[in-house]
């Protein structure tokens, strides 16, 4: 006769599978040097500092003209050291075009090369744009220390005008592109750095069809 199961009987137990926890990272002071435990899941993040464009500029600080750059240098924060070039219409003449002096300092220089003070004008008249392109790269080609280079000074501004004579946006604007393309024309300054003027932001002086009011962003855009 067949047992009959009684009620009373232990019924059986289901066994579930357990993971094996990891073993515990090894203390910190037994790690190579420079290795740090990391916690289970943890997702490891890329702390390198990203690369800059090459565009990027290599200093933040600066100052105008040379006289106070042992300050940054002092401080650890080497910077920009604008200088001053009045280089007319014939090269710049007599005007010192070494600036190694501050370069192999590793001060970074950005030369501004106009064609003169009130009254000739940080750029010429547009019929001499040819011969002030010209004299920028005679400068450019004899110099010494300076791979950044700016056209004129405050176009806008009435102080900057030859003669009195308005320099509207267009007429900069060609102007700069002819001394741009003669800089680059210089053997080994093909890839220099030519910028554009900045404008005076303070004034409302030049004023012209389709910028009645002067406005110096309008100027420059």
């Amino acid at each position: 006769m067949a047992s009959q199961k009684s009620d009373t009987d232990p019924k059986p137990r289901r066994t579930r599978k357990r993971t094996p926890k990891p073993p515990p990272p090894p203390p910190a002071e037994d790690l190579p040097a420079g290795d740090v435990p990391v916690a289970e899941g943890a997702v490891a993040l890329d702390t390198a500092a990203p690369a800059a464009p090459a565009w990027f500029p290599p200093y933040i600080y600066g100052l105008h003209e040379a006289g106070g750059e042992q300050l940054m240098i002092d401080a650890g924060r080497l910077g920009w050291v604008l200088e001053l070039a009045s280089v007319g219409l014939d090269g710049g003449g007599g005007t010192n075009a070494d600036f190694t002096r501050l370069s192999g300092r590793g001060l970074g220089v950005v030369v501004r090369m106009h064609n003169g003070y009130e009254p000739a004008g940080s750029i010429p008249k547009p019929e001499r744009y040819d011969d002030f392109a010209r004299s920028c790269a005679a400068f450019v080609a004899r110099s010494q220390g300076c791979k950044t280079w700016i056209i004129g000074n405050e176009p806008n501004h009435g102080a900057e005008r030859p003669d009195g004579q308005f320099i509207f946006p267009k007429q900069y604007a060609d102007c700069y592109r002819r001394c741009r393309t003669a800089i680059h024309q210089v053997p080994g300054h093909a890839d220099d750095l030519v910028l554009v003027a900045g404008p005076a932001p303070w004034n409302a002086e030049t004023r012209y069809d389709g910028n009645p009011g002067g406005d110096w962003a309008k100027y420059f855009a």
